[in-house]
C-alpha cells in the first residue's frame, strides 16, 4: 500500500444461529441498530463510506442480518503520511436477538494494521 493512495477495509461479520443483529439502517426505536465507528490515525479520511451486505426483512417489516455478513468502505491515505505502518481502529455496536429475546447492545472492538510503502521513483 502507498500513501496518496485507497485502501479498500472490509470488516466480515457472522451471526450465530438463531440470533440476529438489527441492520445498520434500521431505526433505532426498538433496538441498536449495527454501527461501526472507525479511529483513523491523521492523515487517513473516509473516501467512501461503509456498504453493508443487504439486510433482510422480516415479515414484521425489521431490516436484520443473519449468518455471515460483510461491510466495506474505502479509506484515503494522504501523501503526508509518513508512517511505515497504519494501525485502524473500530468499534462494532449491535444487539442481537432471538424471535423470543434480546440481549444489552454490546461494543466490539476490531483493529487492523496495514504496511505502507514509498512510491517508487
Amino acid at each position: 500500500m502507498h500513501t496518496n493512495e485507497a485502501i479498500g477495509l472490509v470488516v466480515t461479520f457472522i451471526v450465530a444461529t438463531p440470533a440476529h443483529i438489527y441492520a445498520h439502517n434500521e431505526p433505532a426505536n426498538r433496538s441498536t441498530p449495527m454501527s461501526i465507528k472507525l479511529d483513523l490515525p491523521k492523515g487517513v479520511t473516509v473516501e467512501k463510506d461503509w456498504l453493508f451486505t443487504e439486510p433482510i426483512k422480516t415479515k414484521e417489516g425489521d431490516l436484520i442480518y443473519v449468518g455471515l455478513n460483510q461491510a466495506r468502505c474505502t479509506l484515503k491515505v494522504s501523501s503526508g503520511v509518513s508512517a511505515r505502518t497504519l494501525h485502524i481502529t473500530a468499534q462494532m455496536r449491535y444487539q442481537a436477538c432471538t424471535d423470543e429475546a434480546c440481549w444489552p447492545p454490546e461494543s466490539l472492538p476490531v483493529s487492523v494494521t496495514i504496511p505502507l510503502y514509498s512510491p517508487t521513483p
